[in-house]
């Protein structure tokens, strides 16, 4: 899973403003590679990426070739927004690179080199580039500020309609509007994801790799994830892939805290379903969240290690979520209930996975 396609590598262009013929480089498509370009002559702009994808540039230079003198540099978050971007493109956010995003067209970067390194002699560019993505992505429709103090990445399997989604929504929510914590989600299931605006609405980044990523690429994507994000904490929810990868997760990254959360045990799937890869990943877990006190007690039963199982119930938002009374008498005519008779509405996802559910509750 962890071998890298060999597809026909990216190229990155350099045009010139005299209208010279574009310089070309071909670079590694998953790892920082370091070009040098030259000799370049006035102004210069670069095409990092010529089809849909997430390319980052960073560590910028222009030097005069004969002496190695230093013309001009960009290594730092405000040195990246000086640098023009035109295309169909949008900045990504990220501390240490600048990150784009091309859905359309070919983002042209406008590098603003001081008078003096493109009036005289010829001089040669530098610099470090990497893609994260070589698929077509929708861009999200609207970013959080990238100042937070702490982030977040949530490995999930799909924004679907359910508990286990809501729950997941709500927890987002806390991070980002009461504790003011960043947020990455990627999805790792193939799927409509009729929850992705709302997801969109609440985390910085929302990405659902199957929906851009050939599978075998879903490690590097998260590493670079990993990288250019630097998350605090990696949660992880009912992702089969995130539980299988996670050996080599923690072997690349041995001091990331990596927190799992499970909802429910699913006795005909996988002897146990999510709870029993749960126990399996115990040696690259720091803590598990078990949302029932009866699930709490099948994990230590199962292997998990009692003292890093945590018990939290998912609860509702009682001020959004709140009693009727003119709801219930319209529910009563429409079924013809008495009046003297409970009425209870139990809104649910039934699947045959749920059979465990009367021992949880």
């Amino acid at each position: 899973m962890a071998g890298r396609p060999r597809e026909e590598a990216p190229v990155l262009e350099v045009r010139l403003a005299d209208g010279s013929q574009p310089l070309k480089r071909a670079y590694d498509a998953w790892r920082w590679t370091t070009l040098r370009v030259g000799p370049c002559r006035g102004a210069a702009s670069l095409v990092p990426i010529t089809r849909p994808g997430l390319v980052a540039l960073r560590r910028f230079r222009a030097r005069d070739p004969a002496t190695g003198k230093l013309l001009w540099s960009a290594e730092t978050q405000d040195d990246y927004r000086r640098i023009g971007l035109d295309g169909g493109a949008q900045r990504v956010g990220s501390r240490d690179a600048l990150e784009i995003l091309a859905w359309n067209g070919e983002p042209l970067l406008r590098l603003p080199l001081p008078e003096d390194a493109v009036s005289g002699a010829a001089y040669e560019l530098e610099f470090d580039v990497r893609i994260a993505a070589i698929e077509s992505y929708e861009p999200p429709t609207r970013r959080l500020p990238t100042s937070l103090t702490k982030r977040a990445l949530f490995i999930l399997p799909h924004l679907e309609m359910g508990g286990a989604d809501r729950f997941n929504l709500d927890l987002i929510a806390q991070f980002t509007q009461r504790f003011d914590w960043e947020v990455t989600v990627a999805a790792t299931r193939s799927s409509r994801n009729p929850w992705l605006e709302k997801f969109r609405t609440l985390a910085g980044d929302v990405l659902t790799l199957p929906s851009f990523l050939p599978f075998g690429s879903y490690p590097d994507f998260l590493a670079y994830l990993i990288e250019s994000r630097q998350p605090d904490v990696i949660y992880l929810s009912h992702s089969e892939l995130g539980y299988r990868l996670l050996p080599w997760l923690k072997t690349a990254f041995p001091t990331l805290p990596v927190i799992d959360l499970v909802h429910i045990v699913m006795d005909d799937w996988n002897d146990g379903g999510f709870p029993r890869l749960s126990c399996r990943a115990r040696p690259w877990l720091d803590r598990t969240v078990a949302t029932s006190q009866d699930l709490q007690r099948w994990l230590v039963k199962n292997g998990a290690d009692g003292d890093a199982v945590d018990l939290v119930y998912t609860g509702i938002d009682t001020a959004h979520w709140r009693h009727s009374a003119e709801l219930t008498e319209i529910a009563r005519a429409r079924w013809g209930i008495p009046s003297d008779r409970p009425t209870i509405l139990y809104a649910a996802r039934f699947t045959p996975c749920l059979l465990y559910t009367s021992r949880c509750v």
